[in-house]
C-alpha cells in the first residue's frame, strides 16, 4: 500500500484551525509561555558562549604556558585558567538552570491548557440530552 504524502499547503488549514479553537485556552497561559521561551533563549545563548572559554584555554593559556617554559608567569596562567574553569561551570550551570525552568514552565501550562479543555469538554458532555447519549 502506498501512502500519500500530504504537502505543507495541505495540512496548514486545519493546523490554524486548531490553533483558532485553542487558542482562548492557550492565552490564558501567556505567562507561562513567555518563562518558557525567555528560558529557552537563555539556555541557547548559554550553550552558544560554552565553548568559548575552552577556546581561550587552549589557545592562550596552555600554548602560552609551553612557550613561556619556567620564566615566572605561571601564576598569572593559573589564575586565568581557574578564572576560566570557574567561566565553564557557571556557563553550564546557567544552562542547565534555564532548561529546567522552560522545560518546568512548559509542563506547566501544557497541564493547565489541557486541565481546562478536559474540563470543558466534560461539561459539554453534561450538558447533553439523554438522547444524545
Amino acid at each position: 500500500m502506498k501512502r500519500k504524502q500530504q504537502s505543507l499547503t495541505s495540512v496548514l488549514p486545519s493546523l490554524w484551525s486548531i490553533l483558532r479553537h485553542f487558542w482562548p485556552y492557550i492565552r490564558k497561559q501567556w505567562s507561562l509561555l513567555l518563562v518558557a521561551a525567555v528560558a529557552t533563549f537563555v539556555e541557547i545563548g548559554a550553550r552558544l558562549l560554552e565553548p568559548w572559554p575552552l577556546k581561550y584555554i587552549f589557545d592562550r593559556v596552555l600554548v602560552e604556558e609551553l612557550l613561556v617554559g619556567a620564566n615566572g608567569e605561571h601564576r598569572y596562567h593559573w589564575l586565568m585558567l581557574s578564572a576560566l574553569a570557574i567561566a565553564v561551570v557557571a556557563i553550564t550551570g546557567l544552562r542547565a538552570i534555564s532548561g529546567y525552568a522552560s522545560r518546568v514552565a512548559m509542563a506547566l501550562a501544557a497541564t493547565k491548557i489541557m486541565t481546562r479543555v478536559r474540563g470543558d469538554l466534560y461539561s459539554h458532555l453534561q450538558r447533553l440530552s439523554l438522547t444524545f447519549h
